[in-house]
């Protein structure tokens, strides 16, 4: 079966979401930023302050060349990775790219509860604007999206119901 790949922004739910669906539709479960973490031997924060986002980057440009095509496998991504280096165009060649579009107030709401978010460190409300600004066009451009809200059990159910029917 082809591969589901969920992007969107820090704290849209992709890891929850992705874990929770990829049990329900029978698929096995890849976070590619806990891969990438694990690889590396450090955590993400620890690879954006010692080695810089470049590098970072370009482990998620690589790590999507190793991910096979139609292994029923739902792919939760790092917020940035379909961003840059054409990495949306590489990861609709791997699978069915999905969008989780959830509202920036509510995306902010989630912000402030969370430290480890390398990217969002400081005035996390600007950071969140700015990023999400820069990012919504290129993240609209998946194949398919879902419009998410704060309740997760309608969330799973909207997820899933958009993969029947794309």
């Amino acid at each position: 079966m082809k591969n589901v790949i969920l992007i969107g922004m820090s704290l849209s739910g992709k890891s929850t979401l992705g874990f929770k669906v990829a049990e329900r539709i029978g698929y096995r479960f890849l976070d590619t930023d806990k891969a990438i973490s694990k690889n590396e031997n450090m955590t993400i924060e620890d690879i954006f302050k010692i080695k810089g986002e470049n590098y970072f980057r370009r482990l998620e440009s690589e790590f999507i060349t190793k991910i096979p095509k139609n292994q029923s496998l739902l792919i939760s991504t790092g917020g940035g990775m379909p961003i840059y280096n054409n990495n949306l165009y590489k990861l609709k060649e791997k699978g069915k790219v999905v969008f989780l579009n959830v509202p920036i107030d509510l995306l902010l709401s989630r912000a402030k509860h969370t430290k480890d978010r390398p990217l969002l460190r400081g005035d996390y409300k600007e950071k969140m604007y700015k990023l999400y600004n820069q990012r919504k066009n290129i993240y609209n451009k998946a194949d398919i999206i879902v419009n998410l809200g704060e309740n997760i059990d309608e969330n799973l159910n909207e997820l899933i119901n958009k993969l029947r029917l794309g």
